[in-house]
């Protein structure tokens, strides 16, 4: 799997976990507070049913299409990641696919599977190589 330059999978999820919880992030969510970018995802996704957070982290933006009714799909590198995501969507009660790959590859989806996919600060950690 390639991977970024500056961190592995396990160190990217602890920078994204380091200040927060399932349990706290998804009160966080459910309060309203968002990370400033969910607005404009939210609007580029309006009329969506089904998307794709390549590279999702700790699932924070996803879990709140998932709470408009959006059927989300979440991929990340890291398998704490992933397992992060899964418990926050327990926590607020939601449904999500989570699946651990590597956004340089293909990924095992059919054309026009999603009707939106997004990413959020994860391109400018790949080389212009993978990028490619």
């Amino acid at each position: 799997m390639a991977e970024p330059w500056n961190l592995e999978p396990d160190q990217w999820a602890n920078v994204l976990s380091k200040d927060t919880s399932p349990a706290k992030l998804a009160q966080d969510i459910t309060k309203g507070r968002n990370l400033p970018w969910v607005e404009t995802i939210i609007k580029y996704s309006a009329d969506a049913n089904s998307v794709i957070d390549l590279g999702s982290g700790n699932g924070q933006n996803s879990a709140v299409l998932a709470r408009l009714n959006k059927k989300t799909t979440l991929l990340d590198f890291s398998q704490n990641n992933i397992d992060f995501s899964q418990q926050l969507y327990k926590e607020l009660g939601l449904q999500g696919t989570f699946l651990k790959g590597d956004i340089t590859q293909r990924l095992p989806f059919d054309d026009n599977a999603f009707d939106v996919g997004f990413t959020c600060g994860v391109l400018e950690y790949f080389s212009d190589e993978q990028l490619r």
